[in-house]
């Protein structure tokens, strides 16, 4: 009895972590990265939204792309943070890989979140939702911590053939 009661405590925890299942995160090359930050830069930078930078030669970028938590996010969705010098602040972007017509399209949605070091973790510092939001970035942040912080150098942070879409 008391073994029965001690696997399904066991099966309870691996199928039940807090979040439903993840798919496996899908990959994205330094040029689509850099296309990525160039359309971050040209749409919100005027409006005091550009992504920080990592030092003059280069952004320093962790992502998810895909589906982390189901019925929250789309397949098509990238979820980015662009880290401050010495990784000490960071801004959140979530930007959509669409196609209209036969053109495909960078679009930049929501956008806002700010974080900081605390104790040597990123937590949020400024939300942009309310605190379903809030549990979500704390999500995405821990999971995005399991990958190393990527170099894009400002050789790939150039226009690509996709058309860079922000409508306020």
């Amino acid at each position: 009895m008391r073994q029965a009661i001690s696997i399904l405590v066991f099966l309870a925890s691996v199928a039940l972590p807090g979040y439903p299942q993840t798919k496996p995160r899908r990959t994205v090359s330094q040029a689509k990265l850099g296309e990525v930050l160039n359309c971050l830069q040209v749409k919100l930078a005027s409006i005091g939204g550009g992504p920080p930078r990592g030092s003059r030669r280069y952004f320093l970028v962790r992502y998810y792309y895909g589906v982390l938590t189901p019925g929250d996010d789309d397949p098509n969705e990238l979820q980015v943070v662009v880290y401050a010098r010495h990784e000490t602040s960071a801004r959140l972007y979530s930007v959509y890989f669409d196609k209209k017509g036969d053109q495909p399209q960078i679009y930049v949605g929501e956008w806002g979140g700010t974080l900081k070091r605390e104790n040597g973790k990123m937590v949020v510092d400024v939300n942009p939702g309310g605190l379903g939001t809030y549990y979500h970035i704390k999500h995405l942040l821990r999971v995005m911590s399991e990958s190393p912080v990527m170099r894009v150098p400002n050789r790939y942070v150039r226009p690509g053939p996709d058309v860079c879409v922000y409508q306020p």
